[in-house]
């Protein structure tokens, strides 16, 4: 700021005299005038809070003159408005280069040395700043601070008390005086002198603030809420105000002035939806599910086109356990924005929903057509690696997983995912070395150093694992995963007894987990414990009737002693307290199967469907009873059921398509994958299980032709299934040339599958190429697994 002859400081000056001062140092008009005008428009930009559009204008006066210091002094206000430290502080240190007299600037930047621990550097930033401008409040209010930070906290109270005598609006010794004053225990000392700053600086919002934190800590509700109000007053477009106000309403428990609040927020800035977000969380958490969703269901009709409104809603649906609402929801964003930014997020959220349901194939789909608009899409990334792993494609895996890490280098939740991924790609020492990392970076992350155990567990260094477990229950002795992971190494190792003891801890801190039961349940059943395995199966189920997981594991008990009616018995007992539990009517088809019990197993498959025939999974387990039973045709009608009631399920399609196939119905099957992909265009299982139908059981080349145009696609893809087809294809054209680089790349991707190495070796023999042939396709016959073509290969393989 500009001094006086005395060193006093005299302000900021106006807009107009700093015009006026820079064209008399100038001597000219045009370049100047240019210039002040920028900077001055930036300042009052600055002042307003456009900070965008100030970087502009204080931009534009860099490029006139790139050594004018005011103007790297503004734009690291702006910087530090924004919260970029490192950008603030260069630009403060290049106005000191230029003007070392600036005592504002000298300030500044000693308040960043003195936020990085920088004490030597904040020092001498004050000194200078005092020696420029002898007496200076802001210089001597950092010094007090540095003198705070030192340990001399009675001596930065005199200098904080000294400065604010003389000049009650000095913000930041206002705040350390105040902060020095509560943290030595007088906080009406502290609020005291809280109040007289804001009485000097009644604009300020940030001890306005603070005096709010102490009311709140000394349950002053009432004078906290005065001053939100205040502060609104004083700045209406600030969101955190209003939340802030909200937040106390609800803590008195003044739930109706708090939605009025909220609903005050919407009306000061209807364009703003974070603000209808907030009122619906306060409605789903401080009343019920159903305002909340009347109110978005509301508000959605008035504003269809407010998709953070409908992901709301959809969220809400989700956790409410109404998954199908929810896709309702997902699907009508689709249909609305169709390709754009949120037509695309709610391809990624429906593709997460249909994996929760079972429904891989369908989200597969979904994650292609979001990744084939953005192949940064970051949500369906994770999920393909993630579906990648479970299918185990790992390599595929870790190829989208560095693809995230690479743009988010400080996730924890990729780096473990690439982790993962690694080893299961078979590379123990890359998940190793990333889950160092992770660890370095987040030493107190126990989830990370939970899975680094699990990583040793698997690698053989036992005794590594089990001290990183030890670490994290030394940091908290409950921490779930911890001791779940120590009871699962010990088990692998068959310590028994140690295993026993790690989930006893785990019953003693969690006495009501049915997890922690089933975990005993499943460690008595694996050493024939069966009576006791049954006990505490017992237990879980108590904690969570029909649960299906201990079902399951009665069943297994019971079957291990021979004991399969009994099995029955639980299961029905169960689905007399649950009749709803349409898992627990398949587990008993099963059960009953087992025991060739047919007429009753099918009636629980039945029963299954019919209590709820909008679930994908019933029709699935009811036809695959059916065809394993021989009844093919009723488990087609199964399927055409279940198809019925869930039309756009392309999992029900693909499975109809695929019994028409091994039931013989080439032309049905054909003709089910047509009519699916006619529908999802996208589907690329549903495209490449179609092209190899036309190519084993067409011999025309229009099909073979229409063949390759559904995998021409898979060109550069991971999947070596897609590869050879694709390959496969161009065989069945006569273009071998094309063909041998597509099955090659299959075979190193899936070296033990018999139709490939078979399709690699036809290939190579057909371009002249015997010799290399032969191994394939005697590796091929060894197999002794039926395949297309057989009669062929030996004929070659007989010609010696």
């Amino acid at each position: 700021m500009v001094m006086s002859k005395s060193g006093t400081c005299r302000g900021l000056v106006t807009a107009g005299l700093i015009a006026a001062t820079f064209l008399a140092l100038s001597g000219c008009g045009g370049k100047q005038e240019r210039l002040a005008a920028h900077l001055e428009k930036g300042k009052a930009l600055l002042a307003e809070g456009r900070y965008d559009k100030a970087r502009i204008e204080i931009k534009n006066v860099l490029q006139i003159d790139p050594k004018v210091a005011q103007a790297y002094y503004v734009a690291g206000l702006i910087e530090e408005k924004q919260q970029e430290w490192q950008k603030a502080f260069s630009y403060y240190l290049r106005a000191v280069e230029l003007d070392p007299q600036d005592a504002r600037t000298q300030v500044r930047l000693g308040r960043l040395y003195l936020f990085g621990g920088d004490l030597t550097k904040a020092d001498e930033c004050a000194a200078k700043a005092l020696a420029a401008a002898a007496g200076d409040p802001a210089a001597q209010s950092l010094s007090a601070a540095i003198l705070a930070k030192r340990g001399d906290d009675a001596g930065a109270i005199r200098l904080a008390s000294s400065v604010i005598e003389k000049d009650a609006s000095q913000i930041d010794a206002v705040a350390l005086l105040a902060g020095l004053r509560a943290a030595g225990g007088d906080v009406a000392a502290a609020e005291q002198v809280l109040q007289g700053g804001i009485k000097a600086s009644p604009q300020n919002t940030e001890l306005r603030l603070a005096l709010i934190s102490l009311e709140v800590r000394g349950n002053k509700l009432d004078e906290a809420e005065r001053q939100f109000v205040e502060l609104i007053r004083v700045d209406p477009d600030a969101l955190e105000h209003r939340i802030g106000l909200a937040r106390v309403q609800s803590n008195r428990n003044d739930l109706v002035g708090a939605e009025a609040t909220l609903r005050q927020s919407i009306a000061a800035k209807p364009d703003d939806d974070r603000r209808y977000l907030l009122l619906a969380d306060f409605l789903a958490t401080r009343k019920d599910s159903a305002a909340a969703e009347q109110y978005l269901t509301g508000e959605i009709a008035a504003r269809p086109k407010a998709y953070a409104l409908q992901f709301s809603l959809a969220a809400l649906y989700r956790n409410a356990g109404k998954a199908d609402q929810a896709e309702a929801v997902d699907r009508r964003v689709i249909e609305s924005d169709r390709l754009g930014p949120d037509g695309l997020r709610a391809r990624s959220e429906l593709a997460e929903s249909r994996v929760r349901r079972g429904r891989v194939d369908e989200a597969a789909v979904l994650i292609a057509e979001v990744l084939k608009e953005n192949p940064r899409d970051s949500q369906a990334l994770m999920l393909r690696g993630q579906l990648a792993l479970r299918r185990g494609d790992a390599l595929d895996a870790v190829a989208d997983f560095r693809s995230l890490y690479k743009d988010q280098p400080n996730s924890v939740a990729i780096m473990t995912q690439l982790a993962r991924a690694h080893l299961a790609n078979g590379e123990p020492e890359l998940a190793r070395d990333m889950l160092g990392k992770a660890v370095a970076m987040y030493p107190k992350q126990a989830d990370v150093r939970v899975l680094m155990a699990e990583l040793e567990a698997k690698t053989g260094d036992t005794a590594g694992a089990l001290q990183e477990l030890a670490t994290v229950l030394k940091q908290d002795p409950k921490n779930y995963r911890a001791l779940n992971a120590r009871a699962d190494i010990q088990a692998a190792q068959r310590n028994w007894k140690e295993a026993a003891q790690a989930l006893g801890q785990l019953k003693t801190n969690y006495p009501d987990d049915a997890r922690v039961d089933q975990r005993l349940g499943d460690l008595y059943l694996v050493q024939n414990r069966y009576d006791q395995a049954i006990s505490a199966y017992d237990a879980a189920l108590a904690r969570v009737p029909g649960g299906i997981e201990p079902l399951t594991g009665l069943s297994n008990a019971y079957a291990a002693q021979k004991r399969p009616q009994r099995a029955v018995e639980r299961i029905e007992k169960s689905l007399q307290d649950a009749p709803g539990n349409f898992l627990a009517y398949a587990l008993l088809g099963h059960v009953q199967a087992r025991q060739k019990q047919y007429d009753k197993a099918e009636a629980a498959f039945r029963k299954g469907v019919a209590i709820n025939p909008r679930v994908a999974g019933t029709h699935s387990e009811l036809a695959g009873y059916l065809l394993a039973t021989g009844k093919a045709e009723a488990a087609e009608q199964a399927l055409q059921e279940g198809l019925r009631n869930i039309p756009e399920d392309s999992g029900l399609s693909l499975r109809l398509a695929e019994l028409y196939r091994v039931t013989g119905k080439t032309d049905q099957s054909i003709g089910a994958y047509e009519a699916l992909l006619k529908h999802e265009p996208g589907n690329d299982v549903a495209a490449n299980n179609l092209a190899s139908l036309l190519l084993d059981s067409r011999v025309d080349r229009s099909s073979h032709e229409r063949a390759l145009a559904l995998v021409r696609h898979f060109e550069s893809s991971r999947n070596p299934a897609y590869r050879d087809s694709l390959g496969w294809a161009y065989f069945k054209l006569g273009e071998y040339a094309q063909a041998l680089p597509q099955l090659r790349n299959a075979v190193e991707r899936a070296p033990h599958a018999v139709v490939v190495q078979y399709h690699l070796g036809m290939a190579l023999y057909r371009s002249g190429d015997v010799a290399s042939a032969k191994p394939y396709l005697r590796k091929a016959i060894d197999a002794k697994a039926e395949f297309p073509g057989m009669d062929e290969v030996r004929k070659i393989l007989a010609e010696g």
